[in-house]
């Protein structure tokens, strides 16, 4: 008698409800499966979220510290207003710039490594400021920050999205943000009791600058690159194309821009 093909059925294991098994043509063969998009536990989820808080925590505390003692660097660097005015709207011009080609390359070679990058960038650009002889090499180490913070500021939320239920990404949403406005606290409040601390404000850039680094290193330590589908890594070639037609996009980001540039040019 001929022998017949039974179809392949996937059946859930009582096991381990987290597994798909799947039985091909073959009966010795068995061949295990997982669901595309995979959420950590619970714990797991805590912790992502945890180091997306550090990372925005490092990005205002980097941004905003040079703010209380701008006088003191105005003076020991013999810069003009309008330098220093720089400082904070170069910053804000790399932003605009590299947020969308942060979220492409996440998109290419992976939200961890891209984020991680960016923040170990935000580490050194702030720690090496510190070395700063004149206007132009403190400049030059303020980019280097501006493009971590390029890179790493658009691809939280996608490491939230990744391994939190979209039930759950709004809450978790909201409580990373709040590090941006604690960084910005903090830097605002801390840095002139650091600077005085250390006899200089290049003490607090210092303590900043490895501060942030060390918030690097529990995000490349903790987080993991979220499960992804093929044809999600082929989109994000397709991404520029649809950005550019996205009016209402582009007039949010420039609405952004426009208050930030401000802001930062007030506060100089």
């Amino acid at each position: 008698m001929a022998s017949q093909v039974v179809p392949t059925e996937s059946v859930l294991c009582p096991l381990d409800m987290k597994q798909w098994y799947s039985y091909p043509h073959s009966r010795t063969s068995l061949t295990v499966t997982r669901p595309m998009k995979e959420h950590g536990s619970g714990k797991y989820s805590w912790a992502v979220l945890t180091s997306a808080l550090l990372i925005a925590l490092s990005m205002n505390l980097t941004l905003f510290s040079p703010g209380p003692v701008l006088n003191s660097i105005r003076q020991e660097l013999h810069t003009s207003f309008a330098e220093i005015g720089l400082i904070f709207t170069v910053p804000a011009i790399i932003l605009s710039l590299l947020t969308v080609v942060g979220g492409v390359l996440a998109d290419s070679i992976g939200v961890r490594r891209v984020a991680g990058t960016g923040a170990v960038l935000l580490g050194l650009g702030g720690l090496l400021r510190a070395t700063a002889q004149d206007f132009f090499s403190f400049l030059l180490f303020t980019t280097l920050f501006a493009v971590g913070l390029g890179l790493a500021l658009p691809n939280l939320p996608k490491a939230i999205g990744g391994w939190f239920p979209e039930s759950a990404v709004g809450s978790a949403s909201g409580i990373y943000v709040l590090g941006f406005p604690l960084g910005a606290s903090l830097a605002s409040g801390a840095t002139p009791y650091l600077a005085e601390a250390t006899r200089g404000w290049q003490g607090a850039f210092v303590a900043w600058g490895l501060i942030t680094l060390i918030f690097a290193a529990v995000w490349w330590i903790v987080v993991r690159e979220p499960r992804r589908s093929s044809s999600d890594a082929s989109r994000s070639f397709r991404l520029p194309k649809s950005v550019l037609h996205n009016f209402s996009l582009w007039i949010v980001a420039a609405s952004l821009f426009l208050t930030t540039t401000i802001f930062s040019i007030e506060e100089a």
